[in-house]
């Protein structure tokens, strides 16, 4: 675990070079890739698409309530209809 030092993409690049990288726990999408630091809503829609298969095998997301660019995005409401068993 390297929680400190340099920029994140660094410390993956040291541990790619003198590990094997099998799994990476983060809170936003930045933690797993560089790709999507800087990435517009629509860029990291595609990112995303295009790593589905690591969510969740190799790349674990933990949601974070106390910040986070979540805080500022628009809600959609969700108009699945409510089932009580």
């Amino acid at each position: 675990m390297m929680l400190l030092g340099p920029a994140k993409a660094e410390r993956r690049a040291e541990v790619v070079d003198n590990h094997t990288l099998v799994m990476q726990l983060g809170d936003s999408l930045h933690d797993f890739a560089g790709d999507f630091a800087g990435a517009d809503l629509d860029q990291q829609h595609a990112l995303v698409e295009e790593n589905a298969e690591r969510f969740g095998n190799d790349w674990i997301v933990f949601p974070n309530a106390t910040y986070g660019a979540w805080s500022e995005a628009e809600l959609d409401a969700w108009e699945a209809p409510h089932e009580v068993e």
